[in-house]
């Protein structure tokens, strides 16, 4: 059986139930989802078919009392007869009462004098060929889809990239991962011509996401780090050729020229750790199927991150990741 997930108003799937529990365990399905089964029209929460209620126990039926019976005096075989007792009978031994069939035993079979349930049959063991209490059921809510075993491939993945765009489940509407920056790579573009400033701060911005969707990112430490070098190795060159001998002018020059090399390298290999970091993430835990290009990685970093930023804000808001 196959069922559909709503999320926000709109409907996803069909997919397995295997499925469905998957994503619930990977914390893909949030709280406010709902499901149904393909042949019911009805919405249940997504708390609710998972963990449906436990049905009530019935109370066993009150005892009903029955008087005694009032006690029957037999007529005494061995009295003489009277008016009362006319004939004198004999008393007739008793006879032994035959053993009724054993309500467990299968027919045919003899009867059981310890009422023992059978080894086959009885309450104790389903039907011959039917399916019973405890064994698999033959299709529900636990068993795998018709023609595949359990832990099969899904047919369609929960948050996998649609195939040429279009419309896909979001895994994370329920809050599990941030919404990266929202803003047009044009208009960072375009900020940036006028306040050279906002890069900085927009290229830190980039970085604190990255931090959020990986920790174990060290892109943070190796971009700041570089910016660091850069501009304290000029600091430091132009105070050396402040107060060392012109004759000495080459050692603030060697300097700087290290310490800006030095930053540059260190600042270019935390943006490919930033790359790495984004495609990882949007690779596994929230598949769209992206890819970074090294080259324009190199030339335009912070505006082409932007540029998949951007898409993928909207593809978290809508549900549909333009191309």
């Amino acid at each position: 059986m196959k069922y559909f997930l709503q999320r926000e108003g709109r409907s996803f799937g069909p997919y397995s139930f295997d499925d469905l529990k998957r994503y619930q365990s990977e914390g893909r399905i949030g709280p406010d989802d709902k499901v149904r089964a393909e042949d019911s029209e009805q919405w249940v929460a997504q708390t609710e078919f998972f963990n449906p209620p436990a049905p009530m126990p019935q109370a066993a039926p009150a005892p009903v009392f029955m008087p005694p019976a009032a006690p029957r005096q037999a007529p005494n075989p061995f009295a003489s007869p009277t008016d009362a007792n006319p004939v004198w009978n004999p008393p007739t031994p008793p006879q032994q009462q035959p053993m009724q069939n054993n309500p467990f035993a299968p027919p045919g079979a003899a009867a059981n004098p310890f009422g023992a349930p059978p080894a086959q049959g009885g309450f104790g063991a389903p039907p011959a060929g039917q399916p019973g209490f405890g064994g698999p059921p033959q299709q529900g809510f636990g068993g795998p889809p018709a023609g595949q075993p359990f832990g099969g491939p899904p047919q369609q993945g929960f948050g996998g990239p649609p195939a040429g765009g279009g419309f896909a489940p979001n895994p994370a509407a329920s809050g599990a991962w941030p919404t990266p920056p929202e803003m047009q790579w044009w208009l960072v573009l375009l900020i940036g011509v006028f306040c050279s400033l906002f890069i900085l701060y927009w290229a830190y911005t980039q970085l604190v996401f990255v931090k959020k969707i990986d920790p174990q990112s060290k892109a943070m430490k190796m971009i700041l780090g570089g910016w660091g070098l850069l501009f304290g190795g000029v600091i430091v060159a132009s105070i050396l050729g402040a107060v060392v001998n012109s004759s000495l002018a080459i050692i603030p020059i060697l300097v700087g020229m290290i310490c800006y090399l030095g930053g540059i390298i260190l600042a270019i290999l935390g943006i490919f750790n930033m790359r790495t970091s984004i495609e990882r993430h949007y690779n596994t835990v929230e598949n769209i199927g992206l890819k970074l290009s090294p080259v324009m990685t190199f030339f335009f970093n912070i505006y082409y991150f932007q540029y998949h930023f951007s898409r993928i804000a909207e593809w978290k808001k809508t549900g549909r990741l333009s191309s």
